[in-house]
């Protein structure tokens, strides 16, 4: 089925609601905000503290409709519209949303690990359904961490930032006593999900690092500011190995200067570092 949409370009975001209900009187089965070109804010980063930067005045609005009324539209937004908006129509095939998330997600190998989702997964690949948010591996610092993981040696593990638990899970592979925490209970719930679906002992919950016992090895898949910011727990809860990943490069010397210890091994891929640490 293809369905018509009108996207209302440059609306005043104070005409939203009246425009928003003017297209559901005729018949529109759902409305959708979005920026015009270039008024998107840069992604807000974990270190950012300062006030949202305030909304522009004007923006998108698009609905979708089965069937195409111009006349009637035009009449009916009109009290809402200005010399400064334009109204496009166009016809959207209807999609199969599901088919084309998940062609989104393939396995992905880091080292001597295969992180795969359920219905694409080789072998002996660890399984991770895709989350909100929480990870599937694919991102540069993941693989970063699962390949300075690949290879050390101990009996315990701890994930400190969890996410879906990746980080724990490759762990568990290996035959460590893995543990992930994470302040996003959903993200814990989605980990705990995918430790079953492995059949993996590994563990989760929404502790915080100071709550933890010290583990031979520790991952830290953080912003360097939060990597800063944890420091002295993530050198008390190391034994042995402590793998940080999520660090840009320009702020690497931060991290270097909260955890003075020798550097066993560094991956650079693009603007991301990753260390593994080992206490002196």
């Amino acid at each position: 089925m293809a369905w018509v949409a009108l996207d209302i370009v440059g609306l005043r975001r104070s005409a939203t609601d009246g425009a928003s209900a003017a297209l559901f009187a005729l018949g529109a089965v759902g409305v959708q905000e979005s920026w015009l070109p270039g008024t998107a804010p840069a992604p807000r980063q974990p270190w950012d503290t300062g006030p949202y930067p305030p909304l522009p005045a004007r923006h998108v609005l698009t609905a979708w409709f089965e069937h195409e009324d111009r006349p009637a539209a035009i009449r009916a937004l009109g009290p809402w519209l200005d010399a400064d908006t334009t109204l496009v129509w166009r016809t959207e095939e209807e999609k199969d949303w599901e088919a084309e998330s998940r062609a989104g997600f393939t396995p992905i190998a880091a080292g001597g690990f295969v992180v795969a989702p359920p219905w694409d997964a080789p072998e002996g690949a660890i399984l991770v359904e895709p989350g909100a948010g929480f990870g599937t591996g694919d991102h540069p610092t993941t693989r970063q961490a699962l390949v300075l993981l690949d290879g050390l040696t101990g009996r315990t593990a701890l994930d400190i930032g969890c996410g879906s638990g990746v980080l724990a899970l490759a762990a568990a592979s290996r035959g460590f006593e893995a543990h992930g925490i994470d302040i996003d209970e959903a993200a814990v719930a989605n980990a705990v999900h995918n430790a079953a679906l492995n059949g993996l002992p590994a563990t989760f919950d929404t502790r915080t690092p100071d709550a933890l016992a010290p583990a031979d090895v520790v991952l830290a898949n953080l912003h360097a500011e939060l990597i800063v910011r944890f420091a002295d727990d993530l050198m008390r809860l190391t034994r042995h190995h402590l793998v940080l990943a999520g660090i840009l490069a320009d702020r690497e010397p931060l991290v270097r200067a909260a955890i003075p210890w020798p550097v066993a091994q560094r991956l650079v891929d693009g603007e991301w570092i990753a260390l593994e640490l080992r206490p002196a």
